[in-house]
């Protein structure tokens, strides 16, 4: 498993370290989450201002999910380009997962308290099943570049 991207000091959501190698909970589960984004060929950054977090981005640079780090816990989105490619992840992640919420966005977040709370995160949101071809599809490049996917016709 390679290094945490966000080492965190001082007080309030910024309070704690996660590099301690995933000795705490919410260390182990950042940890957990970096593993499977480097696994799907998911781009992480850090992204720190009033909040530490980190923005994950698909092959194409569309955002498509994040945590933000808060003392206790990591706070999981599902962002809106990910639930435009994939409508039905909402539903299935209130379906399927706990502390789950939409946020007056329409985002869905998720509240990550530990490693197992972050691998039932993975395995339902990349597996077969959920996790779409639609993510690297010639239609949906297509799409993407604003252009009606090509027609197929018989003649």
């Amino acid at each position: 498993m390679g290094k945490s991207l966000v080492t965190l000091e001082g007080e309030g959501s910024k309070s704690g370290s996660l590099v301690d190698g995933g000795n705490t909970p919410r260390a182990a589960a950042n940890n957990h989450l970096l593993a499977v984004a480097e696994q799907m060929h998911l781009s992480p950054e850090p992204h720190s201002s009033a909040i530490f977090a980190v923005k994950l981005f698909d092959r194409r640079r569309r955002y498509l999910f994040s945590w933000i780090i808060n003392a206790q816990h990591l706070l999981f989105y599902i962002r809106k380009p990910a639930l435009k490619l994939m409508p039905s992840l909402g539903h299935g992640a209130r379906e399927h997962l706990h502390h789950v919420k939409i946020n007056p966005a329409g985002e869905v977040t998720i509240r990550i308290e530990t490693a197992a709370d972050a691998k039932a995160l993975t395995e339902w949101l990349f597996s077969p099943a959920t996790w779409s071809d639609r993510v690297d599809s010639k239609q949906q490049r297509a799409t993407d570049q604003k252009k009606p996917p090509a027609k197929i016709t018989d003649g």
